[in-house]
């Protein structure tokens, strides 16, 4: 069985939903950022994390889910 995390919290598959009214659905949000990995490594893992965390934030203030509450990375 898949999980996925939705709305703070980690779900079966088949529980996800999305509202007709979610800012992603209604203007078409998005942020994705590519991270490789060579030979088992990430390359650059922090700069991308940071440009990642910029562009959640960037859309409505969103805060990346693995930030804790003192913003730094788990």
């Amino acid at each position: 069985m898949s999980e996925i995390y939705l709305n703070g919290a980690f779900l079966p598959e088949e529980q996800g939903r999305v509202s007709v009214m979610d800012r992603g659905f209604v203007f078409g949000d998005g942020v994705y950022e590519i991270i490789p990995s060579y030979g088992g490594h990430f390359l650059r893992l922090e700069q991308h994390l940071d440009q990642l965390d910029d562009g959640l934030s960037a859309i409505a203030g969103w805060t990346a889910p693995w930030a804790g509450s003192s913003g730094k990375r788990c």
